[in-house]
């Protein structure tokens, strides 16, 4: 949540969220305002909700924090149920998870309008090839790459029955 640009000021909380440059937002040259905890709409505002999720074949995303982005700003996410509080407007969401090569993979953006009191629930998922887009807006969402990775694991496990018969043949020989 650490963001050089705009550390935190005495009494806002660790859950805060940039709301610079949102509707109601504070101008250029004022201290952004910072969001309420989860579970607490900020005054006025709504919350979005977003289940960040990966296929359990691709465990090793669990290793790499999800980051978020909002408006801009970015803050550190994490894998399963995000709560965002938020003014009324529309906001700009993207969603990555940075990774070794590419640095940067699942690119998924967003423009989500949130009405006073509102909560919008959201699913973010990773997808299974690290070249390819993560899939986010209103669930249930698909595995982005999910053909590709199981026809794969096909022609993978092919090869390896043809091997085994071709190992048991040789050995009958």
């Amino acid at each position: 949540m650490n963001n050089p640009q705009h550390p935190q000021q005495p009494g806002n909380n660790a859950w805060g969220t940039p709301w610079q440059g949102a509707p109601g937002g504070p101008q250029p040259g004022q201290p952004p305002q910072y969001a309420q905890p989860p579970g607490h709409p900020a005054s006025g505002g709504g919350q979005v909700t977003v289940d960040i999720k990966h296929h359990p074949l691709a465990f090793m995303y669990s290793a790499f924090t999800p980051v978020i982005t909002i408006n801009g700003y970015r803050q550190q996410g994490r894998w399963g149920v995000n709560v965002l509080p938020l003014p009324p407007g529309n906001h700009h969401l993207r969603i990555h998870i940075p990774y070794l090569l590419p640095s940067e993979i699942g690119h998924a953006d967003l423009t989500v309008p949130v009405q006073p009191g509102q909560q919008v629930a959201l699913e973010y998922r990773a997808p299974m090839v690290v070249f390819m887009g993560g899939a986010f807006g209103v669930g249930p969402q698909k595995w982005p790459g999910a053909a590709f990775t199981y026809v794969l694991l096909g022609v993978a496990g092919v090869l390896l029955v043809l091997m085994l018969l071709l190992a048991v043949a040789a050995a009958a020989a």
